[in-house]
């Protein structure tokens, strides 16, 4: 009934409903089967798709005062906000409770949701994880729901940029003039609501010019609206954590070692992916 309240049907894109699986599937057993397949079969879900509770804690030194000394980052660092910088030792908890300490190597924001990301050397930490974190979405109209590379692969084309000290927010794609919006507080603008994951939340359009450059970039007849959320947006994850328009947490983390071997799987693909 949860999934119905979402507004999910049968047939459409709506795979995950507050961080679940919308769908389902069914095993079939036969007259040859044997428990050693029963056993497979569930030593199978166990690993790729039971839920392991893990705590990832972010050390001290992880996160500390923004310095404006460096000139290089000077609208990443000049907030004054606890900010994550690279380099820094997090410790990562595992499912049977085990500590390891490893080095944060990179951080990649996605100001707009689906879109490119930003990669910073240092960036502000908020109460809903990194500051403008999937802070806008492109949704698409009149259902409120986020557009994602699912269905446009040229979102991956759009890239943002976030200047902290003049409170803008840059969109570029090549082919096309650049789209600036102002970062401004929205709290006394028109409450819209639109869609994450199933996800009511509360949200500020941007305007008919950024709807007119989305339409532009992304062509087509199709209608987007670009979307901000509202600062009363009060969703949370499974742990009471705030979110932004995230799907179910405030950070993701991959290992180095898994990126190197997903690039070299493609890079090894017979089906004509370009080298990595």
């Amino acid at each position: 009934m949860g999934h119905i309240k979402a507004g999910h049907v049968c047939g459409d894109s709506m795979d995950l409903i507050q961080g679940t699986p919308t769908g389902s599937i069914r095993v079939s057993f036969g007259y040859m089967s044997t428990m050693e397949d029963v056993d497979r079969l569930i030593s199978f879900i166990k690993e790729c798709f039971l839920e392991k509770k893990s705590a990832i804690p972010i050390q001290n030194q992880a996160i500390g005062k923004a310095n404006t000394s460096s000139p290089d980052d000077v609208s990443a660092c000049s907030v004054g906000d606890d900010v994550l910088s690279t380099g820094a030792k997090v410790t990562v908890v595992s499912s049977n409770s085990q500590a390891s300490v490893v080095l944060l190597e990179n951080i990649f924001l996605y100001p707009v949701k689906s879109c490119a990301c930003l990669k910073v050397t240092k960036w502000p930490v908020g109460d809903k994880g990194l500051l403008y974190d999937r802070e806008w979405m492109i949704v698409k109209q009149p259902s409120g729901n986020c557009l994602t590379q699912k269905e446009e692969p040229k979102l991956c084309l759009i890239r943002p940029k976030l200047d902290l000290d003049g409170a803008t927010l840059s969109l570029t794609t090549p082919g096309h003039p650049s789209l600036v919006l102002p970062i401004i507080d929205h709290s006394t603008s028109d409450v819209l609501q639109s869609r994450v994951c199933g996800d009511r939340i509360s949200t500020i359009d941007c305007g008919d010019d950024a709807a007119r450059w989305i339409r532009s970039v992304l062509g087509g007849q199709k209608t987007y609206r670009l979307i901000q959320q509202h600062p009363s947006l009060n969703r949370t994850d499974t742990n009471k954590k705030l979110l932004s328009c995230a799907n179910q947490a405030q950070f993701l983390s991959v290992s180095v070692s898994s990126v190197r071997l997903l690039c070299q799987k493609l890079n090894n693909c017979s089906v004509g992916i370009p080298a990595v």
